[in-house]
């Protein structure tokens, strides 16, 4: 008899295991593919984390046993779990941890005072970011959204915090404002002479510091402040893995990791911590080592993807390099002011050519149009080189690219990698302030790369931004301002084509397209389901539609309560 129940259950587990049926059938609902042979499917059937068939509930009735799983979608949209083309995870892990100082509608920063009294409040209602690495630290403002319309200085930090050093951050990522205790710290004073791509602000007619860092002095400065220990920066990364969860992201992009960084997702990939997937971009220059162990295979669901390399800085910010003078400089230049690079041309061709001849692929971070020239002659000269291999090197922002460059980015197999949800973050500012009309409507110019025959992903750069991809779809389709302006009209792209560059042509741009981005049998069963249809809802209603799951390898690692 023990033999017999022994036989049995054997024969049960095989049946089971039986990868000819589905353990998952979801119906009754709009599912949307991003298969253009079958762009609507009706059933999805999921077996052993990959998709077992697509099609009409009938058809897939036939890959059902007795065990199967029916989902009923109740109406709902299910498609591709969002792909991240570029965010910085640690960032948006950091964020949830420090002083939240964004501007409406994403926080309650619109004045330096009230920049002033978030800080104080967070800090003595938050105190373990400040117990664990000795400053108060804040993310997010936004000088161009600000009363006053200028940054703050040490000496407006120093008003709440004179015995403690404080540091906040631009919302662009690329500034930073210390205070007197904290330029202390940093040992920047009189004396400290601006490193190359980088500014240390003076006080007008002097040579001393008013505590605001731009580019590579501020990178620098906040690498010496965010020293976290290894167990806390764990923990905060996987808080930060939660929030994008929550939002539908079933693989996350790092796009400027540290050694230090990595070393902490590649061990929470080992000890099977990661529950989505998580490819990143070291620095060149801060993390050379990790860069060489790129590989397009994940350990943990964690790998390295290759290199980041920044060229300049923010259009916001002012301090991305442009071929032309802003149209208002920043407090302290000339009306001859273009920005500046980030890194000396000669150490771009190497940094390049050395990837290219070591087939890691390239993120290049280029906002101005001299940037992203650069880019293109570097890209062109280790593709002279070393051109045989699919590098499939990525623009990064691109924001304000020239249409004569199209061409070249498209011949050279540079693979863009927007920003248009700065058309409704900044798009007032950049008419206004930077790039001016009628510059300003091509910011992000999706369509003119879509009508040159290519895939673009469009990114939020959290924590930049808030990553809320239906926010992006969102500014990717209407392309308006804050104040309601239309920016570009002719730049906007169809639904389907925004969607696409957030799920299909993301797994591109990561060399996974073969595992991912579209739902088509073999392919990883990494979904979401949506409260509303992206296709058929209002356009100007498509941020208002709910994450409600996120499922990766066929499981529910999500659901809104």
């Amino acid at each position: 008899m023990k033999i017999l129940t022994i036989f049995l259950s054997v024969i049960l587990l095989v049946s089971c295991s039986d990868s000819s049926k589905a353990e998952s059938i979801y119906y009754n609902g709009t599912i949307i593919t991003m298969n253009d042979a079958m762009p609507i499917a009706q059933s999805i059937a999921v077996t052993k984390g990959k998709i077992l068939a697509v099609g009409s509930l009938d058809e897939i009735y036939n890959y059902t046993n007795k065990r199967t799983k029916f989902v009923n979608l109740s109406n709902k949209t299910l498609l591709p779990g969002f792909i991240d083309p570029h965010s910085h995870i640690f960032g948006i892990s950091m964020q949830s941890v420090a002083a939240n100082l964004y501007p409406a509608p994403d926080g309650v920063v619109n004045s330096i005072d009230d920049l002033l009294l978030e800080l104080k409040k967070y800090y003595e209602t938050n105190p373990d970011l400040y117990k664990e690495i000795g400053f108060v630290i804040g993310f997010g403002y936004d000088n161009s959204q600000l009363k006053e319309q200028r940054h703050p200085t040490k000496f407006d930090l120093d008003k709440y915090f004179p015995d403690i050093p404080a540091y906040i951050m631009h919302q662009s990522g690329h500034i930073g404002v210390a205070n007197s205790k904290a330029l202390e710290f940093l040992a920047i004073d009189s004396n400290t002479v601006d490193p190359i791509g980088g500014v240390i602000q003076r006080v007008m007619n002097t040579q001393e510091p008013n505590g605001i860092l731009d580019e590579n002095i501020h990178i620098d400065s906040f690498y010496k402040i965010a020293k976290f220990s290894p167990l806390f920066a764990a923990k905060m990364f996987l808080n930060g893995i939660d929030i994008m969860k929550s939002l539908g992201y079933t693989t996350v992009q790092e796009g400027r990791s540290s050694e230090d960084q990595i070393v902490i997702m590649k061990l929470l990939g080992f000890l099977r911590l990661l529950p989505i997937d998580i490819v990143a971009y070291p620095d060149i220059f801060k993390a050379p080592k990790a860069v060489m162990t790129a590989s397009k295979k994940y350990k943990g669901r964690f790998r390295v993807g290759g290199m980041k390399i920044s060229l300049d800085g923010s259009p916001q910010g002012k301090t991305a390099w442009r071929d032309r003078p802003y149209v208002i400089p920043p407090h302290g230049y000339d009306t001859n002011y273009v920005g500046y690079p980030s890194v000396e041309r000669d150490l771009v061709f190497e940094k390049i050519e050395m990837a290219y001849a070591s087939n890691i692929q390239v993120l290049g971070h280029a906002n101005g149009e001299a940037a992203i020239d650069l880019f293109i002659d570097a890209v062109a000269n280790a593709d002279k080189k070393y051109g045989n291999k699919d590098q499939r090197p990525v623009l990064i922002h691109g924001q304000f690219t020239r249409k004569d460059q199209i061409n070249k980015i498209k011949n050279l197999g540079i693979f863009p990698s927007l920003f248009p949800l700065h058309t409704y973050y900044w798009g007032d500012w950049h008419r206004e302030q930077t790039i001016g009309k009628p510059r300003y409507n091509d910011i992000s110019p999706t369509k003119w790369f879509e009508d040159a025959g290519m895939m673009f992903t469009s990114h939020h750069d959290a924590p930049i931004a808030v990553p809320n991809n239906m926010r992006v779809l969102w500014a990717t389709v209407n392309r308006i301002s804050r104040t309601g302006e239309q920016i570009g009209p002719e730049q906007r792209v169809s639904v389907m084509t925004a969607l696409k560059s957030l799920t299909l042509w993301s797994a591109y741009q990561h060399f996974e397209e073969n595992t991912k981005g579209s739902l088509e049998v073999g392919k990883l069963a990494d979904m979401i389901i949506l409260s509303d249809n992206p296709l058929t809802i209002n356009p100007m209603e498509i941020n208002d539609i709910q994450i409600i799951s996120t499922i990766k390898n066929g499981n529910v690692i999500f659901h809104k309560k």
